[in-house]
């Protein structure tokens, strides 16, 4: 990966394509304090503009409430760090495609804006997206329209009435949908592969909506977890075919087969658990096969194989 241990970003090559690079960093002693990010003094570089690469530096939590000079650059939230987006003046921080976000483990989002789109996000560690917070961010929608990938697992922490749209087909490792306000909320997977390569979980008052085929791994864990979304009709809306490896609700294993809106499962409410049109088999099969090597392979290195058995015999003879 690049970067260190503790989430420094050093080989700017591997992740970007934009050279040069310059970086700007909002570093731990001088960060804090309401809209920091528009405090020249809080920047190795002062305040981030043009194409500059904004980093927030290892736990810090940083602020941008006013709208800051105009910024095209990418940027990084390090290991631990925290970006809050107080209004709608200052949400042109989030880079737009081909800029990226990239975030280290621990790194989290708060926007308490209206709806907000995305350009291409990069985990490099397990980070979380919150929809909003407190009474900041309801009914709005978070819109990824572009890839999410890296080795991390993506936290969506949604309150009252969002939307997290994903509309591109993803590689990070792992969902969980949570609303730490325990508020309703809901996940669209709207393009085929958009849930990711890892496995799904689906918690308290949160449904997940399929609209694409195959949104999710075919050898993932889709757990279902309490009630849904009070505005949804159910857990999991399925408006569209999918397979998986297992399916888990509330911790359960429901087993292999297919299942629809006529299984019979509902929810922690005694709701139905399914509703749409689409059909969910689960297949039992949580790990991807090894790769076999094709047969003309096999043969070609059998046939490697006996020749150099043949030529240590013929040394052997020769030698004596």
């Amino acid at each position: 990966r690049a970067r260190d241990s503790v989430g420094n970003v050093g080989d700017w090559s591997s992740i970007f394509s934009t050279t040069p690079i310059v970086e700007n960093i909002m570093t731990t002693s001088a960060a804090g304090g309401n809209d920091s990010w528009n405090s020249a003094s809080n920047w190795t570089g002062g305040v981030p503009s043009g194409t500059d690469t904004a980093i927030i530096d290892v736990g810090v939590s940083a602020d941008v409430t006013n709208m800051p000079p105009d910024f095209s650059g990418n940027l990084v939230l390090r290991d631990n760090a925290t970006l809050h987006i107080r209004n709608n003046n200052a949400a042109n921080v989030i880079p737009s495609f081909p800029s990226k976000f990239i975030l280290g483990d621990g790194a989290t989002l708060i926007p308490r804006t209206s709806n907000l789109t995305f350009g291409e996000v990069e985990l490099l560690g397990d980070a979380t997206i919150w929809g909003g917070i407190s009474t900041s961010g309801h009914h709005t929608s978070r819109n990824f329209t572009q890839t999410i990938s890296g080795p991390g697992q993506l936290t969506l922490d949604g309150v009252n009435n969002n939307t997290f749209n994903l509309d591109a087909a993803n590689t990070y490792d792992g969902l969980i949908a949570q609303s730490t306000q325990n508020q309703g909320f809901r996940v669209a997977a709207n393009a085929t592969g958009s849930l990711g390569i890892g496995d799904v979980t689906i918690d308290d008052n949160a449904t997940l909506i399929i609209n694409a085929i195959d949104a999710m791994n075919d050898f993932g864990t889709l757990s279902l977890i309490g009630s849904k979304d009070s505005r949804q009709p159910s857990k999991l809306v399925l408006n569209a075919d999918d397979t998986i490896g297992a399916l888990f609700l509330d911790g359960i294993d429901q087993g292999i087969g297919m299942f629809d809106l006529n299984s019979g499962l509902v929810d922690i409410d005694g709701t139905p658990l399914i509703t749409g049109s689409g059909i969910l088999t689960v297949t039992g099969i949580t790990e991807a096969p090894s790769a076999v090597p094709e047969p003309a392979s096999v043969v070609i290195w059998s046939l490697i194989g006996i020749g150099l058995v043949g030529f240590g015999f013929y040394r052997r003879r020769h030698t004596k």
